[in-house]
């Protein structure tokens, strides 16, 4: 059997004000202190676009290989749902902000496409208690970058992987917080499994996904259900699903709703967004020339890395100065490695220090190393040396 997998990942973009109101966008404050008539949908309110979340998506597509469309176009999203007081979203479903892209899997190079990235608004939180249901509609408005993948990916392995990198990318640009227990990015997955020698099937789609380790189960456990059903005889049906993430299954929520059902129509309320090419090259300019994709490519080969020391060292522009001047002249990652991730944390532990900043100078490190192999220094030697870095400046 051959699964194929899609996503459509949901980032909340770092902005003071919502996408087209000036309400806040804090985290965490008291249910309904942070709307208006605007992000309530009130008859009259009249919506203005957020430029910082036009900016940043941009920055967004820039740094995953995109284009950004000089001209890009909201439409109405018609939906009922009791957290959505509008009664439809406003998204960009024909002319999106960003189209094409793609990340590169660092463990075996291959390139997952991207779709496109449109900005919309979110939409409010539901709170199920035993008795009632209550919304909170504070995050209705909040500024969203969507990020639609081709069905690309194969296993759950490579769309966590995949995530790691968007989301080290994303808040590298400070583009998000990434925070997945705030909702600041929420994956929605899409699933179809086939014969070998035929097309695939229909697929599942499980949504609002909080955490990596959840998309990984929710996937692994929906094909291995699909696989299931076909091998006994029974339909797929084209529906969303609910991940139970403390039972690890899944289940049907709903009918998956078609094009049609959500009648998209340009948003009467706002002009086609236009910007100037002056304004596109100036952001473009903003991206940094090293990004987490490009170091994990780079590092990923290295003899003795693994995927957990190669994204200590992708989040950190101290430790990778540090690794890399240490490589430059012993050329042994996984000895480097076992010193600073692993001796050197240690000390950090013991003596309180910051782990992620270490005292010494990639200089420092690299001679205590390259006199360790030189003078085949034994590991207590090497031990104190290195704490003497930490405490003798």
């Amino acid at each position: 059997m051959k699964t194929r997998i899609g996503l459509e990942i949901h980032v909340e973009l770092n902005t003071k004000s919502k996408m087209f109101c000036s309400c806040g966008t804090a985290f965490g404050l008291p249910a309904g202190s942070q709307c208006c008539p605007v992000c309530l949908g009130l008859p009259g309110a009249l919506p203005t676009v957020n430029a910082e979340a036009v900016h940043l998506g941009a920055l967004a597509g820039f740094a995953f290989h995109s284009h950004v469309n000089s001209v890009s176009r909201f439409d109405r999203k018609q939906y009922f749902y009791p957290d959505l007081p509008k009664g439809y979203q406003i998204t960009q479903r024909f002319f999106p902000l960003c189209t094409g892209g793609n990340i590169t899997l660092p463990d075996t190079m291959k390139k997952i496409r991207i779709i496109e990235m449109h900005l919309e608004e979110d939409a409010g939180k539901l709170i199920h208690k035993e008795d009632a249901s209550y919304v909170n509609l504070n995050r209705c408005g909040v500024p969203l970058l969507e990020i639609v993948t081709a069905p690309d990916f194969s296993s759950g392995d490579e769309v966590y992987l995949f995530l790691h990198i968007l989301r080290d990318t994303l808040v590298c640009l400070d583009i998000t917080t990434g925070k997945m227990q705030e909702g600041a990015l929420r994956v929605d997955v899409n699933v179809s499994v086939s014969k070998e020698d035929m097309t695939y099937g229909e697929r599942t789609e499980m949504k609002n996904l909080s955490s990596f380790k959840a998309v990984r189960a929710a996937i692994a456990y929906e094909a291995d259900r699909q696989i299931k059903a076909i091998q006994d005889g029974e339909i797929i049906l084209p529906e969303t699903r609910r991940w139970d993430e403390k039972g690890g299954f899944s289940e049907p929520l709903r009918e998956k709703a078609g094009k049609q059902d959500y009648r998209y129509f340009p948003e009467p309320d706002l002009p086609p967004l236009a910007l100037e090419s002056s304004l596109i090259e100036a952001w473009h300019k903003q991206i940094p020339d090293t990004l987490p994709e490009a170091t994990l490519c780079r590092i990923y080969s290295l003899p003795g890395m693994t995927e957990k020391y190669a994204f200590f060292l992708a989040n950190s522009a101290v430790l990778l100065s540090i690794f890399d001047a240490a490589f430059h002249e012993i050329h042994d990652a996984k000895r480097i490695l076992s010193w600073l991730m692993g001796d050197y944390r240690a000390i950090a532990k013991k003596y309180a220090l910051n782990p992620d900043v270490p005292p010494f100078s990639p200089q420092e490190f690299a001679l205590l190393m390259k006199e360790m192999v030189a003078a085949e220094l034994p590991y207590k030697s090497v031990k104190e040396k290195l704490e003497e870095l930490c405490f003798n400046r």
